[in-house]
């Protein structure tokens, strides 16, 4: 790291006096001595400004543009050419890329109910033999006498339909699970 000088400790004060132009109070020399220092700099650096002198304004912006314009065609002329393609090629990778768009989610969709089909079949294979007209899930006897139950739920309280709906229900369950 740089080490730097400690600034003076009258450098705020003679840096004000020094701004707004006044002199220093009477009763500090070396507050007096320091101010005389940096107008001796402020002049000496003022007597510089005739030695290097401001660039003209449109001398500037003309030396900007030049180097502008030199850095764009060095990046021009390094930069890679992009590849050529006819126009029938990338037509047929697009209709490619969409035609994988379509299908893909039906092919997913597919595979999980295949998966599922497979899964319920294996589950209710290892869950024992069948008894008979009753399905292989667990409480499957149950579901053998659970249409005439609901049936006989369904009379007795008015409601026919559900009645009918539910014994229709389990009737097809029951089949369904009889024939996987």
């Amino acid at each position: 790291m740089t080490d730097l000088p400690l600034p003076h400790p009258l450098d705020d004060e003679a840096n004000e006096l020094l701004d707004s132009g006044l002199d220093a109070p009477g009763g500090d020399p070396a507050l007096a001595e320091r101010l005389a220092e940096l107008r001796a700099v402020r002049d000496r650096l003022a007597d510089l400004d005739g030695v290097n002198p401001a660039p003209d304004p449109a001398r500037r912006e003309r030396s900007i543009l030049a180097a502008l314009a030199a850095f764009d065609e060095e990046a021009i002329a390094s930069a890679p050419a992009a590849p050529v393609v006819p126009i029938r090629v990338a037509a047929e990778r697009r209709t490619a890329r969409r035609s994988v768009r379509a299908w893909l989610p039906a092919a997913a969709a597919a595979a999980v109910l295949v998966v599922g089909v497979l899964g319920v079949r294996q589950i209710s294979r290892q869950s024992g033999g069948s008894e008979s007209g009753s399905t292989a899930l667990p409480g499957g006897s149950a579901l053998k006498n659970a249409g005439a139950e609901t049936a006989r739920a369904g009379d007795a309280a008015g409601g026919a339909t559900s009645a009918t709906t539910a014994a229709g229900a389990a009737t097809t369950a029951a089949a369904a699970t009889t024939r996987a």
